[in-house]
């Protein structure tokens, strides 16, 4: 065993036909970086690298994968700073356990593939309740049964348009969106979340506009909904349940446009003009 201190970083380089489980000994990580561009087989991390204080990055696998849980038990990593992947394969699941990365900070996907092999649903999960930038770009991929949660309380903000490809958002705390789109296969709001929205469009139903543009969108009647438009006024978007919980205008430079009768049962917040009927 090691002892890991402040800013340690333990960056593994050297794998390349090996396959099988790892055995680090009992030691607690801060910063883990997985770069073996060489790596050809699936390496077992089973629950070694759970509760960094720091940053899990993967850079690559070369043409074989990291696997994070190849047993038929659910398995929770803890990562107490970021997640970042800009290349290789990490493979959440490969048996039918389940995985749930839980990350306490910004989540980075910038290239590589993060699927699961296995036959349950596996999570990413936000859990930070002050802000955690979520970005991906379009050269990252998500495949199979993975899929991301906005934990109660978390406060997920976009960086730039998104695409979540065969996931879904499963949002129970914040998800600020900004003027940025979520595209992929699916959101879905729990009572109590809130969604903030910059765009032009507010949200829509079904439509390819707004800040939600995912094949499925299911928006909670028991939810939260902010309107902040950074310079001008905004469109609600049919997507606005009839009843909500709450509601709130609150764009820089113009009213928020009602585009449909909606019922607030709990409280309505006014920093900017809401317009009713059609025409304003």
């Amino acid at each position: 065993a090691a002892a890991w201190y402040g800013n340690s970083t333990m960056e593994v380089i050297g794998y390349t036909s090996f396959t099988g489980n790892l055995s680090v000994g009992a030691q607690t990580f801060i910063n883990i970086t997985w770069n073996c561009p060489n790596q050809t087989g699936a390496i077992n991390a089973h629950s070694y690298f759970s509760g960094l204080t720091g940053t899990f990055t993967v850079t690559s696998t070369g043409s074989g994968s990291l696997v994070f849980n190849n047993t038929a038990s659910a398995k929770i990593y803890s990562v107490n700073g970021g997640f970042v992947q800009s290349g290789g394969t990490i493979d959440m699941a490969s048996s039918s356990g389940s995985t749930n990365i839980d990350v306490d900070g910004d989540v980075s996907l910038l290239g590589g593939t993060l699927t699961e092999t296995g036959s349950v649903t596996s999570y990413l999960r936000f859990t930070n309740t002050t802000t955690q930038n979520f970005t991906v770009n379009n050269a990252h991929t998500t495949a199979n049964d993975v899929d991301f949660r906005g934990y109660a309380g978390c406060i997920v903000a976009l960086t730039q348009n998104t695409n979540i490809d065969a996931a879904s958002m499963l949002l129970e705390g914040t998800l600020s969106c900004g003027q940025y789109v979520l595209t992929g296969a699916g959101f879905s709001m729990f009572p109590y979340a809130t969604l903030s929205t910059g765009h032009d469009n507010g949200i829509a139903a079904s439509a390819a506009t707004g800040s939600i543009q995912t094949t499925s969108r299911s928006y909670s009647t028991e939810a939260y909904y902010v309107y902040n438009h950074p310079s001008s006024m905004s469109y609600s978007g049919d997507g606005i349940p009839s009843t909500v919980s709450r509601l709130t205008s609150a764009n820089t430079g113009g009213s928020l446009q009602l585009e449909k009768d909606v019922t607030v049962n709990e409280q309505l917040i006014l920093t900017s003009p809401i317009q009713v009927g059609t025409s304003g």
